[in-house]
């Protein structure tokens, strides 16, 4: 392997305050409490089914419709597009900082010591690269690529193919890890890329992929890769 690409948000930044926190808080108003792990599958369920639409393409109407895929996951019954339009009302009245999650710097400059090129690859605005410039994780990278800045969002190969190009190396010989499994596994594949999937809040249950708690966990895979495990 000679390249890791890696995703921004829920991969290598983790936003604050937390959307499952804010969400938490709305759905209390309703009298309805999930734990966190209900939120988060619900999430990553409607991220996957709306995981073609790029973030730069988003209109308020496709943010409610997010919403509204994640109230259905929720099942409960009755109050889906009120609550639903309360979560929209306590969004935009957030503006999230975002924060490396903790072993996130460790694991990218070991990365970088064994030789690697990094890419992140994100469907993203085009403020990515200031994004990541104030978290303190620009500079393990070599190329920052983001969906409003290419014109095209994972799943399509597209995005990927851009930095496989950027960086002169082949889909064989990259890796790219990702929160998602319809945009980040599908898409690498569509790509030739190795995907491993990063679940830290244990929503897929089974894949047929490589599957990753955190970041530190994407060393040994990659040693086995390259036979040294």
């Amino acid at each position: 392997m000679r390249a890791v690409f890696l995703d921004a948000g829920h991969t290598i930044l983790e936003g604050k305050p937390s959307w499952f926190d804010v969400w938490g808080e709305a759905l209390g108003e309703f009298d309805v409490t999930l734990d966190r792990e209900a939120l988060q599958r619900a999430y990553a369920r409607a991220s996957d089914a709306l995981s073609h639409v790029p973030p730069d393409q988003f209109t308020e109407e496709t943010w409610r419709q997010f919403l509204r895929e994640m109230v259905a996951n929720l099942e409960v019954p009755g109050r889906e597009e009120e609550i639903a339009e309360r979560m929209h009302r306590v969004l935009s009245e957030i503006r999230p900082q975002y924060a490396p999650y903790p072993e996130a710097p460790d694991v990218l400059g070991e990365l970088r010591r064994r030789g690697l090129r990094l890419a992140v690859v994100s469907n993203w605005e085009l403020d990515l690269p200031e994004v990541l410039d104030r978290a303190g994780l620009r500079p393990f990278f070599d190329v920052v690529v983001a969906s409003a800045a290419v014109g095209a969002a994972k799943p399509d190969p597209r995005i990927f193919r851009v930095a496989l190009d950027a960086l002169s190396v082949r889909p064989e010989e990259a890796v790219h890890v990702g929160d998602s499994y319809e945009a980040d596994v599908s898409g690498a594949r569509a790509a030739g890329v190795y995907p491993v999937l990063l679940d830290r809040d244990h929503v897929y249950r089974q894949v047929d992929c490589d599957l990753i708690r955190d970041l530190r966990e994407l060393l040994p895979v990659l040693d086995r890769l390259e036979g040294r495990a």
